[in-house]
C-alpha cells in the first residue's frame, strides 16, 4: 500500500482587486510614480492603465517563501503592467 500525500500553496494573483495593502497615501505615490515613468519611458502605452496595474503589484505585499528568490518587485510591476495595457 502507497501512501501519498501533497501539500498545496495557493497564491492570490498580484492584480487580485482589493488585494493592495497600503495606505492610501503610498498608493498615490506609487500611481504618480509609476504614471511618470510611463510618460517618459513608455511610447503608446495606456499609462492609466500602466500605473493602476503597476501599482496594484507593488503594493501588494505577499510572505516571501523561504529558499526562493524573486525578482525586483518594481521590475515586475512594470513588467505586468506592460503587458495587461
Amino acid at each position: 500500500m502507497v501512501t501519498v500525500a501533497a501539500i498545496g500553496f495557493t497564491f492570490q494573483p498580484l492584480t487580485t482587486r482589493g488585494a493592495a495593502v497600503a495606505s492610501d497615501s503610498e498608493s498615490q505615490t506609487i500611481f504618480r510614480n509609476e504614471m511618470a515613468y510611463c510618460r517618459s519611458a513608455q511610447s503608446g502605452m495606456d499609462c492609466a492603465c500602466f500605473a493602476r496595474t503597476a501599482g496594484q503589484v507593488m503594493a501588494f505585499d505577499s510572505p516571501a517563501v523561504q529558499g526562493f528568490v524573486y525578482v525586483d518587485k518594481r521590475e515586475l510591476a512594470r513588467s505586468q503592467a506592460g503587458v495587461d495595457c
